[in-house]
């Protein structure tokens, strides 16, 4: 779940964080979620997200496996 209101920076994968999405939020801060099973629906780059809403499911994915 988002921690906050805010905007997609940017989902992906990398070796070591696995499946990942990163938030930008209004106040300046960043959030990453990282090591995710898969996303969610609508979690596209740009996309606006409210406090709460589901982004992505845990999984074990990156160095975490």
């Amino acid at each position: 779940m988002a921690t906050g209101d805010g905007s997609v920076l940017e989902t992906g994968r990398n070796g070591e964080n696995g499946k990942y999405i990163k938030l930008r939020h209004s106040n300046g801060y960043m959030t990453y979620y990282l090591h995710l099973s898969r996303f969610a629906k609508g979690g596209a780059p740009g996309a606006r997200v409210r406090q709460g809403q589901v982004i992505g499911y845990i999984g074990m994915t990156g160095y975490a496996t």
